[in-house]
């Protein structure tokens, strides 16, 4: 079988990364980011959306990762990557706002997708929400604010005991009003680690995170003021 890459089909290639057969150190490196490349321009698709539904979270996984290193919006796989909104696994969960953020998609389903994602028990998910909502529209994160506001992020798990009930959905509540304070204070220019010492109640982590990716939230900033500007003038 050659190893003339365009020669094999995206099935084809993931097969051959997959196997123990030696074609040389650099193949696997070249194989994938052909892989990549195809999936960025929204070519064969189906052998990486089949990873995105598998029954195997080793697979979901991979899928997953694939997902985070395309480029610009991907119609093909927005289905399948907003499902993983409900998987097990938080590489999968988190790929969710990641894709958005690159794809800028949005709609109805999606922001009641990243409104249950905001209160996610895993932290890297809640940080990368609160990061799409630094990075989005003006529109958007208006509408999304007042999902929020309006109870969307709500847990549907039920408790046996009604005031243990009451405890936690007020918690999660708080919790999703938290991250659209943190995100909107970010938008407004403020720095995370001025943030943090006005709300002690959220987990230094997300707060590490933030500040961590304030380059890219500068970034972000100045972008939407530009854009902002060329609308006025």
């Amino acid at each position: 079988m050659t190893n003339e890459l365009s020669e094999h089909s995206a099935e084809e290639l993931l097969r051959m990364i997959d196997d123990e057969i030696d074609r040389g150190e650099d193949f696997s490196y070249r194989a994938t980011w052909n892989l990549i490349g195809r999936w960025t321009r929204g070519i064969e698709l189906e052998p990486l959306i089949k990873l995105l539904q598998s029954e195997t979270s080793r697979d979901r996984s991979v899928g997953s990762w694939y997902v985070r290193e395309l480029c610009g919006p991907n119609e093909g796989l927005k289905e399948a990557v907003i499902d993983l909104a409900k998987d097990g696994l938080h590489v999968c969960r988190w790929t969710v706002p990641y894709f958005i953020i690159n794809s800028g998609f949005y709609d109805e389903t999606i922001a009641m997708k990243l409104a249950e994602l905001l209160v996610d028990n895993h932290l890297v998910v809640r940080e990368e929400v609160i990061k799409w909502a630094v990075y989005t529209t003006d529109e958007e994160f208006e509408d999304f604010s007042r999902l929020i506001e309006s109870g969307a992020s709500a847990s549907k798990h039920k408790w046996h005991d009604p005031a243990m009930e009451a405890f936690w959905n007020a918690s999660e509540r708080k919790r999703a009003l938290r991250g659209v304070e943190i995100a909107r204070r970010l938008r407004n220019w403020e720095a995370a680690e001025d943030i943090r010492l006005d709300i002690p109640e959220e987990d230094s982590f997300v707060f590490d995170g933030l500040h961590f990716s304030r380059g890219n939230i500068k970034r972000h900033l100045e972008r939407r003021r530009i854009r902002a500007q060329g609308r006025t003038t």
